[in-house]
């Protein structure tokens, strides 16, 4: 394309050259003139049709670098998403595990409390009272 340009770059000054040169007012020389002229409207349309081509080759490059920007940044938020989604699955267990086994642990030392309370209430151990007689069975005392 360029040697193309430098051509008829040479061929419009060339043409220009010679009607100025022969500028005498006759016919030819205007015929001259307008050959040159209309060289140089051809190359001014060449020149407008590289430049919608570069202008179309620039936004196609763009286009193609807006969808693989979009494609990574998709691959970015799954990735995310699926890190989050192992997080939030061990964190569930965790909460889960902690409530199977911190449940039983604090019955155990809340009867526990209770029944010191009640042992400290009741001092010789008779268990008169009703919270008592509802533990009486809790203690094995040997005889």
């Amino acid at each position: 394309m360029e040697r193309t340009n430098e051509l008829l770059y040479e061929v419009i000054n060339s043409r220009l050259e010679q009607a100025l040169s022969n500028c005498k007012g006759g016919e030819k020389d205007s015929d001259k003139f307008m050959e040159a002229m209309d060289a140089y409207d051809r190359h001014l349309e060449l020149l407008k049709i590289e430049d919608a081509r570069i202008k179309a080759d620039q936004e196609l490059k763009v286009r193609k670098m807006e969808a693989e920007n979009a494609k990574v940044e998709a691959e970015r938020e799954l990735e995310l998403k699926r890190k989050e989604g192992k997080r939030d699955s061990i964190i569930k267990a965790v909460e889960i595990a902690g409530i199977i086994l911190i449940t039983p642990l604090i019955e155990y030392g809340t009867k526990k409390a209770f029944a010191q309370m009640l042992c400290l209430f009741e001092k010789d151990y008779t268990f008169t009272t009703i919270p008592g007689r509802s533990l009486n069975g809790l203690f094995r005392f040997k005889k």
